[in-house]
């Protein structure tokens, strides 16, 4: 009997259980994925975690793919070699994928999937926000253009979103940039200069590109604009009057950029150079250290070079040409010398001047009593009221000396004196 009843008992739980099972199994949730964002921005180098929690996931498994379906988890484990990439749970139902160091590339859509049947999937859009950076290395560029041409600047970059570009110029103080910056209204990776000058090269303006797009840091980069240009030769000449004898200086200043390589005065085609005896010197007179020149306010160098002339002949009267030259080109300068003639009555006593004077004096001279009347008269008259002019006159004789050829001789002498 005890057996016998045992056996019912089990069929009945046995029917009991069934029953169960099949109610359980017909209120079963199959999984799904909860609420979650489905779009995630991040900066580039920064870590990111795309979302992805599922409900109900019982026996099933979550993998993770990337942009181009090729798999990267499966269930808790990482499947690349790309150690960026895992699986973090901080809760039970989360199976959210870590991306650490992100970069440009890792841009795309992600799926989470369960390996249901059929799959199913959840799409994650992955965007990396790029700050603005240059496609070349360089901090600072060199752009070299000669006097008159059109030249563009540059600025390359690239960002995500693309950043926008202005440029501004600051003006070089003591040889630096300073603080005094002045807008362009210029928007673009390119500034145009047209007929660029010396003045706009970088002895006087450094210009500069800034690129923002709103993710930090903005980036910026100066670009120094070198102008050459062919000498500038300018020739003085001094004094301004030219003598015969006297000396003479012709100064010769050469201003270029690059500096003058080559500087010389020439004479009907033919370089000058310093005599042995002196009398011709040619020499280099600037001052700019190292014998390279003296800066110059327009941009650029100067040289300086002087021919000196210590006394004129007439054969050094004539042209003369300064030539300069550097890697631009080359360029003269002529000058004449010419002889100052003094014209007459210039510095001298006029003739009329100077035969009044002799005359005046010659005749306060031949006023004196002559010999004969002093013999006349030595009969009236006692030596002891001789005058004292009688006196002398009566010595000038015994001694041979006649008055007349005394002021001869003297209005002579006074002549050529004068």
């Amino acid at each position: 009997m005890a057996t016998k009843a045992t056996s019912v008992a089990v069929k009945f739980l046995s029917a009991i259980v069934a029953v169960v099972w099949k109610l359980t199994s017909g209120m079963r949730t199959e999984p799904s994925f909860a609420t979650t964002p489905e779009n995630v921005t991040a900066f580039s180098g920064q870590n990111a975690v795309l979302p992805c929690t599922v409900n109900h996931l019982g026996k099933y498994k979550v993998v993770w793919l990337d942009q181009n379906s090729f798999p990267l988890t499966f269930d808790e484990r990482r499947v690349i070699d790309d150690l960026r990439f895992s699986v973090v749970r901080p809760y039970i139902r989360d199976w959210n994928l870590m991306i650490r160091g992100v970069r440009p590339g890792d841009t795309g859509q992600y799926t989470c999937t369960v390996n249901t049947e059929p799959v199913l999937s959840k799409l994650i859009n992955f965007d990396v926000k790029v700050s603005p950076r240059f496609l070349d290395q360089s901090t600072n560029q060199l752009v070299v253009a000669q006097e008159g041409d059109t030249v563009v600047l540059s600025c390359n970059v690239t960002g995500k979103p693309e950043p926008e570009v202005t440029w501004q110029r600051r003006v070089v103080s003591g040889g630096k940039a300073s603080y005094a910056v002045e807008s362009l209204a210029t928007l673009g990776p390119q500034l145009v200069i047209k007929n660029a000058s010396r003045n706009s090269s970088y002895f006087h303006f450094v210009y500069e590109c800034l690129a923002n797009n709103g993710i930090p840091p903005a980036v910026n980069r100066q670009i120094r604009l070198a102008v050459h240009y062919a000498p500038d030769v300018a020739v003085t000449v001094r004094p301004s009057r030219l003598r015969l004898g006297h000396a003479a200086e012709l100064e010769c200043s050469a201003a270029a950029f690059p500096v003058v390589d080559d500087v010389f005065w020439e004479r009907r085609r033919q370089r000058l150079a310093s005599t042995d005896d002196g009398r011709k010197v040619v020499e280099r007179v600037d001052d700019g250290g190292g014998g390279g020149g003296a800066p110059v306010d327009g941009g650029g160098v100067v040289v300086t070079l002087r021919l000196l002339i210590r006394a004129l002949g007439a054969v050094d009267f004539g042209d003369y040409a300064c030539v300069a030259s550097n890697s631009v080109g080359t360029r003269r300068k002529s000058v004449a010398i010419v002889e100052h003639m003094v014209s007459e009555g210039q510095h001298q006593v006029t003739p009329s001047k100077r035969e009044s004077a002799l005359q005046a004096m010659t005749s306060e001279r031949l006023s004196l009593p002559t010999p004969g009347d002093v013999r006349r008269d030595s009969n009236k008259m006692s030596p002891s009221r001789l005058t004292v002019s009688e006196k002398s006159l009566a010595s000038d004789r015994r001694r041979g000396r006649h008055p007349a050829i005394l002021m001869c001789c003297f209005a002579r002498l006074l002549t050529a004196y004068l």
